[in-house]
């Protein structure tokens, strides 16, 4: 069964005025300025699990991109990533101070073609106007929850609590310990790092066309923490295998403008 990804809109607006603002946005996107952001913590867990139920929850022009286990087994991959955005700008723009928030993204490992990355699941932000935001924007559906990044010295808790209970979520990494989970199915750091990492491009729906968008970053060099997850309601993180959980931090990246694929 889908898990329904489209929560309420934040606040009363009617159609029409739905329609023109996205037909504007559409126009500038159009004009291929680029997104900077910045993230004083990205933290990204990631879950192996049976192929087959992510594999039904994607949609039509994308296909899973599984893990080959070291026994031969074959996982999907769901992943977490919890990003605490500090900054966000465009050319022209002062820094979108309003749009401040703590992201949680869920996300599956997939292909478009040749060409890796994640689909954008579902997501969770602490921020309503950053929730209208991507849903213009980007045409991502997100909803607005309770998510927040407390860091305490090497330790750095993260709590997320969303209205419908099955998205929630409640660690505390130690960013000073960098082993991988006992249970991990990765082979070894190199396969945690490179899987279990932020990826580069990420894809969504928005309707009725396949959204691609490619990141960029100078420091991109994730390192494995130890987490101690207390609550994680999400089906996926029930029936598969915590296999990494990854940490960056004062990442700065820019997000290329988005293309569309028909599906």
């Amino acid at each position: 069964m889908r898990i329904p990804i489209v929560g309420p809109v934040p606040f009363p607006i009617n159609q029409p005025f739905i329609k023109t603002a996205r037909s504007v946005i559409r126009k500038v996107q159009q004009q291929r300025w680029p997104i900077n952001s910045t993230m004083r913590h990205t933290l990204v867990l990631t879950w192996a699990c049976d192929p087959e139920p992510l594999a039904a929850q994607l949609p039509k022009g994308l296909e899973l991109d599984p893990y080959l286990a070291a026994d031969g087994s074959k996982y999907g991959l769901m992943v977490a990533n919890i990003a605490d955005v500090s900054a966000l700008s465009v050319p022209g723009i002062p820094q979108l101070k309003a749009l401040q928030q703590v992201e949680l993204s869920y996300r599956i490992a997939v292909r478009h073609g040749d060409e890796p990355g994640h689909f954008v699941w579902r997501t969770l932000s602490s921020n309503r106007a950053a929730v209208m935001g991507a849903r213009l924007a980007l045409g991502q559906q997100q909803e607005h929850a309770e998510v927040s990044v407390t860091a305490n010295g090497d330790q750095l808790r993260v709590r997320a609590v969303s209205e419908s209970g099955d998205a929630d979520l409640d660690l505390v990494a130690h960013l000073d310990r960098h082993q991988l989970p006992d249970d991990t199915v990765f082979t070894n750091v190199s396969d945690a790092r490179r899987r279990g990492a932020p990826s580069r491009r990420l894809f969504s729906v928005d309707a009725g066309e396949l959204v691609d968008l490619e990141a960029e970053s100078a420091s991109w060099t994730p390192s494995p923490v130890e987490v101690d997850l207390s609550t994680a309601t999400l089906p996926a993180a029930h029936d598969g295998k915590l296999s990494a959980a990854v940490h960056l931090a004062n990442t700065k990246i820019v997000w290329n403008p988005n293309r569309l694929f028909n599906r």
